[in-house]
Parts: C-alpha cells; structure tokens; sequence
C-alpha cells in the first residue's frame, strides 16, 4: 500500500525536522584521508568492489561510524531537550561507533540521563527478551521517558507508542530508513502526530565552502548527496514539508545540489 496514501488513514502523520551538523576540524581531516584511501582503492569504473576488498570494506565502515559519531550532534541534541526534559514517549537511533572506549548509546544515555535528569535506558542486544519487553512496557505507559537504540527497534520491534524519534545516526540503505519511519508511524491512541529529528551531518561551515580546492569539494559533496537522499525521502511526505527543505536550501545550493 503507497505510504502517500497510508499517511493520514492507517499511519500518523508527521512532522520531520532536519538539523544540520559540521564536522569538527579534526573529523573533517580524518573523513578527507579516509575518502582518499578509498578513492585509490576503487574499481576502474568508480564502483566499489567491497567483497574482493576487505581493506576498502574497511575503510568504507569506518568513514561510515566518523559521520555516524560526528561530535558536534551531542551538541544538537542537548539543546533540541533542554526545554523537553518532561518530555515522554522519546526515542533516540545511535550507531554503534566508539570514541575513546565508549560507545555513542552509553554516552547519550549519560547527557541525556543524568545531565538531563531524564528517564532514559538503552535497549540494544545486551539487554535480554524479557527486559526489552518490560522496558517497552514502560516506555509506553510513560513511566521511561526515553529508548536508546543501536539497531534492535528496527527489527521487527513495533514501539506504535512513539512520538519523537531523534536520528544521530541512520543506515544509508534506503529500505531500512523508509522501514524505520514506518514503524516510528504507528498509530496509538492520544497520539495526533509523530515527530522525527534527523541529524544531517555537512563536512564543514557553509562560509568555507568557497576556499575548497575541487578535488576536496566533489569528495564533500558525495557525503552531503547521501545526507540529503535520506532528508529528500524524509522530507517529501512531512506535514512541514516546505519548512523542512528550506532548513537545508543553503546547504544544497553550495554543495550545487539544488535537485534535492
């Protein structure tokens, strides 16, 4: 069923909210050696031949967690709640990368636990069957204001309760996006809208972008291009459509990505 059609009559309608977030200097410089790297690692013909390249699979993950870990979005996130902290129904998608030992899901449910002073817990494939469902049991009465999740709510698990969805870090598949925003779509009752923040993660500041060489630009655009498929899919069927795209039109015109 065409989920145009099923927004509104079978799922929620929503509003999507995109957040730009920079690279810092020192991400950027890893993010440009690493599209290095792989760009002298890539077939002839410009595809990436990962299953005969374990090293450039490699590279490719790694590049992948740099954005997914990007440190300026515990920045974002910090002021999206600071106003939200009796907030309910909450839940925020984090990647599996590690910074200095600790994971992004232990070091959100840190800001956003204590920091915060919210009722956060994570729920990832550490936590047995029997203590994800007694954490959705409280999630959905309220009494847990938050879910901090790595993967385990995108497979199979339906959480119709939820309101907020914060996206620090998403898969560039776009089936598994599209599948994610459906279950965030639920409905549930006292439940009018959903509401989805996505974190859109730029290589740089926007008044840079001018000084870049063209080499270094193009390697910038291909990250913002894969940022903005998914805000592209996000954004179209939004109830904030046009607000959210002119939240990224400045982004788009300088990286010359307007066809968004």
């Amino acid at each position: 069923f065409p989920l145009r059609e099923a927004i509104g009559k079978f799922l929620t309608e929503y509003y999507y909210y995109p957040h730009i977030v920079t690279l810092t200097v020192e991400e950027n410089e890893e993010y440009l050696e690493l599209s290095l790297k792989i760009a002298q690692l890539s077939s002839i013909d410009g595809d990436y031949a990962m299953a005969d390249n374990p090293v450039l699979k490699a590279l490719l993950l790694k590049r992948a967690k740099l954005i997914g870990k990007a440190e300026n979005k515990f920045i974002v996130i910090q002021e999206l709640l600071k106003d939200k902290t009796d907030s309910t129904h909450n839940i925020f998608y984090c990647g599996s990368a590690k910074e200095d030992g600790e994971r992004q899901v232990d070091r959100l449910v840190k800001i956003l636990g204590v920091d915060l002073g919210m009722k956060i817990h994570p729920f990832t494939s550490e936590e047995s069957k029997e203590i994800r469902q007694e954490l959705l049991n409280r999630f959905e009465t309220g009494l847990l204001q938050g879910l901090v999740a790595i993967r385990c709510l995108d497979e199979g698990v339906d959480v119709p309760a939820t309101k907020t969805a914060y996206i620090l870090a998403s898969s560039t598949n776009p089936r598994e996006f599209v599948q994610r925003r459906g279950r965030l779509l639920r409905k549930s009752p006292g439940k009018k809208y959903a509401y989805i923040h996505d974190f859109i993660v730029i290589p740089r500041g926007l008044d840079e972008i001018r000084k870049m060489e063209a080499t270094v630009f193009n390697t910038e655009r291909k990250l913002v291009k894969k940022e903005l498929t998914r805000f592209k899919e996000f954004a179209e069927l939004a109830v904030n459509s046009q607000q959210a795209r002119c939240t990224v039109l400045e982004v788009a015109s300088k990286y010359n990505l307007l066809d968004f």
